[in-house]
């Protein structure tokens, strides 16, 4: 379904960006290009609640690990509103961690 308006987080991407680089074990990177990004969706609930998340790509089971964990603390975000009332609504989200390189051990 597409809403009027989409949910977001009080205070916007800011404030969504900033929960996510506190509440995060690993820095977040700027850009794709500089780390392991996981792709996931959420739904946002009629009261903000945030339920049914999906990990749709990954490229690290610790990464994936680590946005269960954060979406896990996540607060209540302002609901998607639809023909003026307010409806559960799917979004997707990125995150792109930087992730230091292991050191090769040498044979």
């Amino acid at each position: 379904m597409i809403v009027d308006e989409a949910p977001q987080l009080k205070g916007g991407e800011k404030a969504l960006s900033k929960f996510y680089g506190k509440k995060s074990e690993h820095e977040i990177a700027e850009n794709r290009k500089d780390g392991k990004t996981v792709y996931f969706q959420m739904v946002i609930n009629q009261d903000g609640s945030v339920s049914d998340l999906e990990i749709l790509l990954s490229q690290s089971m610790e990464l994936e690990k680590e946005v269960r964990r954060i979406v896990g603390l996540m607060p209540k975000w302002i609901p998607g509103i639809k023909n003026g009332k307010v409806v559960r609504t799917k979004i997707t989200q990125e995150l792109t961690f930087i992730v230091p390189i292991q050191p090769q051990l040498l044979s």
